[in-house]
């Protein structure tokens, strides 16, 4: 199949075909780093419900003490921010994070999926006691606060493990991946060292020994 090629052709064959390969590897290996940042910051985001629903629970019940215009606009301040944040982990979006503003993708693990809904569904049936707490701030509405309070941060560390537990699982499929490529691309690079070694090094070799031998008056290597 080479025999029809140049030397040039044929030392380059094997250049070529590493230099993809690296290529091919530099680009899977970016793209696998992307997504990784992608899916930590959705962890990151779902991390932070956590704090957002303990921080809109002190400011309700810190109201209710206090009755303290500001505080009331705190709380519905972290109220705003939990609802966006649940939505933008559901249908994506962007969304300030860390002090900067990132682009979350659409959760597409339907387990996870599904937690988000029914977590958004528990939002939606008990956020009227957070705000009726404004409107009404007695001590009764105190043990309604808590209670849902204590579902929401039951539901928000559920998503964060399953978050986290699904990153790691990516992680290692891609080191997997990564390990793989590596290896194939190792026995890519011996098998073109091989085909130079066996089909340009040895043969040049061999003639430089041939020379040096007839150029010393050793003439038997012409009778071969």
């Amino acid at each position: 199949m080479l025999s029809g090629l140049s030397i040039k052709w044929k030392l380059l064959i094997p250049v070529i075909f590493i230099l993809l390969m690296t290529v091919v590897q530099i680009f899977l290996i970016t793209n696998m780093i992307k997504a990784q940042q992608a899916d930590a910051a959705r962890v990151n985001l779902a991390g932070r419900q956590r704090a957002i629903s303990q921080k809109m629970t002190k400011e309700t019940l810190n109201y209710i003490i206090q009755q303290d215009g500001l505080i009331a606009e705190k709380q519905a301040a972290e109220m705003e921010t939990l609802e966006k944040s649940l939505k933008t982990l559901i249908n994506g979006g962007t969304i300030e994070l860390s002090g900067r503003t990132v682009l979350i993708e659409p959760t597409q693990n339907e387990a996870i999926l599904s937690a988000l809904n029914e977590a958004e569904q528990y939002w939606e049936m008990n956020k009227h006691i957070f705000t009726e707490a404004l409107i009404q701030p007695t001590p009764a509405a105190v043990t309604e606060i808590n209670n849902a309070s204590s579902g929401l941060l039951e539901r928000f560390d559920k998503i964060a493990g399953m978050y986290e537990t699904a990153s790691n699982e990516m992680v290692r499929r891609n080191m997997i991946f990564i390990y793989t490529g590596l290896s194939f691309f190792l026995l890519i690079a011996a098998a073109a060292w091989y085909y130079v070694q066996r089909n340009f090094v040895r043969p040049l070799l061999f003639l430089r020994d041939t020379a040096n031998k007839i150029a010393a008056g050793d003439l038997s290597q012409l009778a071969d």
